[in-house]
């Protein structure tokens, strides 16, 4: 593998490590936060948890679905962020809703009273900031990669086509379709091989190509003429993964 490319998806790595390391951070520290600020109305279900998850904080009684109420942020481009809460609202009928309720109605009631304190909760840090940089290193790595993967095909495209030209036989390791037209039946199936028969002229070739239907099918050979060479370097293109020369 290139040395570079090693080397830059070696670097995405450490940073993706890095981000979820940050990540667990920012969550124990937000979580922190916003059970201290919610603590008079967190007092009144002692058994309730406090989880945060981007842009939103759920209280819950136990695992993913057992949420007593979320405090949630809306934030569009250009425009100061919103503050809501969902009290997942249902028929009043048993002590856990009653209490869920109660609960509801004192962190409604600390809203109410502090219009501040939704900023205050999602009030960003600087592990946030740090985790923006990464992401954006992250993100940049990630172009990086591949702008190379592409060179890389583009190089190999270059390869396969002078092999092919050159008289090369190009093997397959699975069964592909070759489609040389625009027409409903301009496709070869189950193709194994490709040959060129003559020097490309005008960008028109005439290729050999070999088909075999089952496993225990003997294979067939047919000659296609006069076939636009685009369509044959597509053809190679997309299967570059797949091709290999042919011993």
């Amino acid at each position: 593998m290139n040395i570079i490319k090693q080397t830059l998806i070696e670097k995405k790595e450490a940073t993706a490590k890095q981000i979820d390391a940050l990540l667990i951070e920012r969550q124990i520290a937000f979580e922190s936060r916003g059970a201290e600020l919610l603590k008079p109305a967190l007092e009144t279900y002692p058994e309730a948890n406090l989880v945060y998850q981007y842009d939103s904080f759920q209280v819950r009684t136990g695992g993913k679905y057992s949420d007593l109420i979320s405090i949630n942020k809306r934030e569009y481009y250009g425009e100061a962020p919103t503050f809501y809460l969902n009290t997942y609202s249902t028929t009043i009928d048993s002590e856990f809703e009653l209490k869920r309720l109660i609960l509801n109605g004192r962190i409604a009631e600390m809203f109410l009273n502090d219009s501040d304190l939704g900023a205050k909760m999602f009030e960003k840090t600087d592990l946030c900031l740090q985790l923006n940089d990464l992401s954006d290193e992250s993100r940049a790595l990630d172009r990086a990669i591949y702008e190379m993967e592409m060179q890389e095909q583009a190089d190999k495209l270059v390869d396969v086509v002078k092999r092919f030209e050159s008289g090369d036989e190009i093997e397959f390791s699975k069964h592909v379709d070759f489609t040389f037209g625009y027409r409903r039946y301009d496709t070869a199936v189950r193709v194994i091989k490709i040959k060129l028969m003559n020097t490309p002229k005008k960008g028109v070739v005439n290729v050999e190509l070999t088909t075999k239907g089952w496993s225990t099918d003997e294979p067939h050979i047919q000659t296609l003429n006069s076939i636009k060479m685009k369509y044959v370097e597509r053809f190679l293109h997309e299967n570059l993964a797949k091709e290999k020369s042919a011993s």
